[in-house]
């Protein structure tokens, strides 16, 4: 993860944010991760692909956490993401991608 992210996480207490899809996957995925209760929080959320909740407003469409996990601190998390396959570096400050948060 890069400096200037990371810093985001732990000197000023902002989550970060991700996108993991799959170029062929019926879903769009994104990872949140970020400071919560003392430790880190990684969530993954899922959108079905091609949604535009402007124009389906319904539940159904909604970004749904399909899985959280805690870790005790951010290097913590990110080893195991990055065990995962997980590119680590593409994580960047929620407001500067394109995410449901």
């Amino acid at each position: 993860m890069r400096t200037e992210v990371k810093n985001h996480v732990t000197m000023i207490g902002n989550a970060v944010a991700a996108e993991v899809s799959l170029d062929d996957g019926p879903h769009r995925t994104w990872l949140w991760l970020g400071p919560v209760h003392g430790g880190v929080e990684v969530r993954r959320v899922e959108q079905a692909r091609g949604v535009d909740p402007e124009e389906s407003p319904d539940s159904e469409h909604d970004p749904q956490v399909v899985a959280r996990e805690s870790f005790p601190n951010l290097d913590v998390a990110l080893e195991e993401l990055a065990s995962r396959g997980v590119d680590t570096d593409v994580f960047d400050a929620i407001w500067k991608t394109s995410n449901p948060f």
